[in-house]
């Protein structure tokens, strides 16, 4: 009986190691500080009508006595031109933000990734189609891309949201495809193939999951990029227009009231220098924690 116990015993690394890059990840210090952040704006933005002290401010509201008051117990992050509290207005404006980010980064995300998985497994024409295609998107700055994209779609956050996403697609096609060439090749897909499963299962059965690690690391990233163009397309008045709340509108609007009323566009550009650092540690953190070499050391 001892030696039948002893022989069911499951080995405590093994038990530890169910789920090695979630236990990386809650050791890494970086992916800590990353999530607390993270945590803090998302917090903010979901509950922004339960936190916000003047949720009337983040639409078109004035309080002319109220302009351009400094930071007070009252108004943490001063009023704006108008009388609106910028705190309450960074609250809502963390919601558009990150709503342009997240929207925008799945449709890239998706679209790339199916891109990349058809240029990797498929026909050497179809994947110098894709790849030349990417190529001339690469080629563009992508602010410019950006710009030139929402301007032809009108402005406004939609086109925002879309033009971002016609900039990130290749990065996504191109990281995907090679994921792929690497994968197609080992011994567990050339086995599949061998079997007679289908060029569908094969890819998405048993070539995608390898994929997904590199996949979450440029996505965690991307959506810091997002924020950015969006609050630059904000800033030049081809996202979000008034009255919304958007961080890059409102740097933009603050910028007319510098230096005497500072606190206007500071505070939104704070909030998106804490999402975007918070954004770049994660997706360091993540490809920290499925690097088997750093692992291992």
């Amino acid at each position: 009986m001892m030696a039948r116990a002893t022989a069911t015993r499951i080995p405590p690394s093994t038990a530890v190691a169910r789920h090695p890059t979630a236990s990386r990840l809650a050791r890494d210090r970086g992916a800590r500080i990353a999530f607390a952040i993270l945590a803090i704006i998302l917090v903010g933005a979901f509950f922004a009508p339960l936190l916000a002290p003047f949720p009337q401010d983040a639409e078109n509201a004035a309080h002319v006595d109220q302009r351009l008051q400094p930071p007070s117990l009252r108004f943490l992050f001063g009023t704006d031109h108008l009388g609106r509290d910028v705190f309450s207005r960074a609250l809502f404006g963390g919601r558009v933000s990150l709503e342009i980010g997240a929207i925008s980064v799945l449709l890239s995300a998706v679209v790339g990734t199916l891109l990349g998985l058809v240029a990797g497994y498929g026909p050497g024409w179809l994947e110098e189609l894709i790849m030349r295609g990417s190529d001339i998107f690469l080629g563009i700055p992508s602010l410019v891309l950006a710009v030139l994209v929402s301007v032809s779609l009108g402005g406004g956050i939609e086109s925002a949201t879309f033009a971002i996403a016609a900039t990130a697609w290749p990065r996504y096609a191109r990281l995907v495809r090679g994921e792929v060439l690497r994968i197609r090749v080992l011994e567990f897909v050339e086995a599949a193939r061998a079997s007679g499963a289908s060029a569908r299962r094969i890819v998405f059965r048993h070539i995608f999951p390898g994929v997904q690690p590199v996949l979450t690391a440029q996505a965690a990233l991307q959506v810091g990029s997002a924020i950015l163009v969006a609050a630059a397309l904000g800033f030049i008045g081809l996202g979000a227009r008034p009255p919304s709340p958007e961080w890059g509108l409102s740097i933009a609007i603050g910028r007319e009231y510098l230096p005497e009323a500072w606190w206007i566009g500071f505070f939104p550009g704070a909030c998106i220098f804490a999402t975007v650092f918070a954004a770049s540690l994660l997706s360091d953190a993540i490809q920290r924690a499925l690097d088997t070499r750093l692992a291992r050391r």
